[in-house]
C-alpha cells in the first residue's frame, strides 16, 4: 500500500510540475550605413527581424526607426522616435523575464530607452555603438501577456554638437510553458511569375499544414475550419493570414503573417488612380525601364515611358540618362507630392542621353506631375520669401477639349495664367527677385505641388532683355496675343509698342 501511495504521488508531482522555461529570440536586421529607409507599416517583418521573424505579425506603428548599423535604429540625432511590432499567437506570453540588448550610438551621451511604455532608462557613455547594455525586465513588470513589442527612444541629454541614437541589437523573452512536439509554420513572400505570392513551411518532418485568409480572431483554426497548404498562394492586396500545422493529432501554436505585396506596374501612368490619405502608403514594383532625369541630394527625377515621377532618398549616386532596370518602394503623398520612398533599385546602366524638357505653359495638364519641362515667356515676381517666387507666362497656350489645368482656378479666358516658381535646390537665379520690366525668363524645371498649390521646381532660369532688340513693324492681328512691357495684356488690335516672345526669342514689336 505505501508503495502505491508513493507511486500515486509521483504521478501527481509530474503532473503539476513546475513547467519549463522556454524562451524566444528575435534579433534585428543591421544596415550597410545609419542612413537607410525607414521603416512604415506597410514593411514586412522579414525586413525588420534578421532571426525570429516568425513570431511577429506586423509593423503596426513606426516614427524614425530604420535599420542601422549596429541593429535596430530608434530616433533620429536629437529627435525622438518608436517602433511598435505585434506579435504572432505563439510569442504573446507573460513573460518570466524579458532581456533586451541595446546601446547608444555616440560618446559622450546618456539617451534614454523605453519597452512597452516602462520607465525609460539612461543609455551610459560606456554603452556605445556595438558595445551593447543588456537591459532586464522581470516577471513583476509584467501584469499579463504580451501582446506587442514597443521601443522607444524617449529623450536624451545630447548637446547640440553631440547629438545621437539608439540601437536594439536583440530581445529574449522567458516564460512558462510546454513547448509543442511540432514547429510553428514560418510564413514568406515570394516574387511570382505576374505578382507576388505567400509560402508556408514548417521545420517540423512531414508536418501538414493547414491556413484561413483573414480568419476571425475568436475562430479556432484547425484541420476541419482551414485549407490544406499545397502551393504558394497569390496574393494582390494587404491580407491577413493565419497556419498551423499538424504531425498525426500532434499540433504546433497558431502562426499570423500579414502579407502587403507590392502592386506590380509597367510604369508610373496608374499611380495616379491610387487614393493615398496620410501617412499611408502603398508598396508598389516598377517592372518597366525607368531613365534618371536629375538628381539633387535625396531628389531624384526619373520617368519610365511618358510617365514621370519623383524617387525620394535614393542614395546610390546617379546621373541623366541612367537607366533602371525597375525599382520598388513605398508610394505615398508628401504635402501634395507624389513620390515614391524607400526605394530599391534595380541594375543600373549607365551612359544614356539625358531626357529633354517638355515645351509646355503653365496652363498644363494635371497628367504633368513630375515632369521636366521648359517654360518661355516668363515674368518673375518677388514671392513671400527667398526661395518662392511668382510666374506669369504672357503667351499661355490656347485651351482644348474638356482638360483640367494646373494654374486655371477658373480664369476667364483672356486672364493670364500663373503658378509658384520654388526653388527647392536653391540654384544661383540671377537678380530674381528684381528682374527688370524688360527681361522675360525662360525656366527648365519639375512640376510639383505642395498642399494644394501646383510649383514649377526650376534647374536652370535664363533671361532675354526685349530692350535690347531691334523693333519691327508688325500689322495689328485681333486674334494675336500681345502683352505691354509689364506684362499687361492688349487686347484686339491694340496700337504701340509691345512685345512677344516666340521660340524662346524676345522680339520688341511696333503694332500699326
Amino acid at each position: 500500500m505505501k508503495k502505491l501511495l508513493l507511486s500515486l504521488a509521483a504521478v501527481m508531482m509530474a503532473s503539476t510540475a513546475f513547467a519549463a522555461e522556454l524562451s524566444y529570440e528575435i534579433t534585428f536586421k543591421k544596415g550597410s550605413d545609419n542612413n537607410r529607409p525607414a521603416f512604415t507599416t506597410s514593411s514586412p517583418v522579414a525586413d525588420v527581424a534578421e532571426t525570429g521573424a516568425q513570431y511577429l505579425s506586423a509593423v503596426t506603428a513606426v516614427d524614425k526607426a530604420s535599420p542601422g548599423e549596429n541593429g535596430l535604429k530608434i530616433g533620429q540625432n536629437k529627435t525622438k522616435g518608436s517602433i511598435t511590432l505585434s506579435l504572432a499567437a505563439d510569442a504573446k506570453v507573460k513573460p518570466t523575464k524579458v532581456q533586451i540588448e541595446v546601446s547608444a550610438n555616440k560618446n559622450p551621451t546618456k539617451q534614454k530607452f523605453s519597452f512597452n511604455g516602462k520607465d525609460a532608462i539612461a543609455l551610459e557613455s560606456t554603452s556605445i555603438k556595438d558595445a551593447y547594455q543588456t537591459v532586464t525586465y522581470n516577471a513583476a513588470d509584467f501584469s499579463e501577456a504580451l501582446t506587442e513589442l514597443k521601443f522607444e527612444k524617449t529623450e536624451d541629454t545630447s548637446t547640440s554638437s553631440d547629438q545621437g541614437f539608439i540601437f536594439v541589437k536583440s530581445i529574449k523573452v522567458y516564460y512558462e510553458g510546454e513547448a509543442p512536439t511540432v514547429a510553428a509554420p514560418v510564413f514568406s513572400m515570394e516574387r511570382g511569375a505576374e505578382g507576388y505570392q505567400v509560402a508556408i513551411t514548417c521545420a517540423t518532418e512531414g508536418a501538414e499544414i493547414y491556413y484561413d485568409v483573414e480568419g476571425a480572431a475568436g475562430d479556432e483554426l484547425n484541420k476541419t475550419t482551414g485549407t490544406k497548404y499545397t502551393a504558394p498562394i497569390d496574393v494582390w492586396g494587404q491580407t491577413a493570414f493565419r497556419a498551423v500545422a499538424y504531425v498525426g493529432e500532434d499540433v504546433s501554436n497558431v502562426a499570423e503573417f500579414t502579407a502587403n505585396p507590392p502592386q506590380v506596374l509597367e510604369d508610373f501612368s496608374a499611380l495616379s488612380d491610387f487614393e493615398v490619405e496620410g501617412d499611408n502608403v502603398i508598396p508598389v514594383e516598377i517592372i518597366g525601364n525607368i531613365t534618371v532625369v536629375y538628381q539633387n541630394g535625396q531628389y531624384t527625377y526619373t520617368k519610365c515611358g511618358w510617365s514621370a515621377m519623383l524617387l525620394f532618398g535614393v542614395s546610390e549616386s546617379l546621373n541623366p540618362g541612367d537607366v533602371i532596370a525597375g525599382i520598388s518602394g513605398n508610394y505615398c503623398i508628401y504635402n501634395g507630392q507624389p513620390e515614391i520612398k524607400n526605394v530599391v533599385l534595380g541594375s543600373v546602366t549607365t551612359g544614356g542621353e539625358a531626357p529633354e524638357p517638355f515645351e509646355t505653359s503653365l496652363m498644363m495638364a494635371q497628367t504633368m506631375m513630375c515632369q521636366y519641362v521648359q517654360l518661355d515667356n516668363l515674368k518673375i515676381a518677388a514671392g513671400e520669401n527667398d526661395r518662392t517666387f511668382s510666374i506669369t507666362q504672357l503667351e499661355p497656350a490656347e485651351e482644348d477639349d474638356d482638360t483640367e489645368y494646373v494654374g486655371e482656378d477658373d480664369a476667364e479666358e483672356d486672364d493670364v495664367f500663373s503658378l509658384t516658381l520654388y526653388n527647392q535646390f536653391n540654384k544661383t537665379l540671377t537678380d530674381l527677385r528684381a528682374t527688370g520690366e524688360n527681361e522675360i525668363a525662360s525656366v527648365k524645371g519639375f512640376v510639383g505641388k505642395h498642399g494644394e498649390d501646383i510649383q514649377i521646381i526650376p534647374v536652370s532660369v535664363s533671361y532675354s532683355d526685349v530692350s535690347a532688340v531691334e523693333a519691327v513693324e508688325v500689322e495689328a492681328n485681333g486674334a494675336a496675343a500681345y502683352y505691354n512691357l509689364q506684362g499687361v495684356r492688349l487686347q484686339g488690335a491694340a496700337k504701340g509698342i509691345v512685345i512677344r516672345v516666340q521660340d524662346g526669342k524676345a522680339q520688341k514689336m511696333i503694332i500699326k
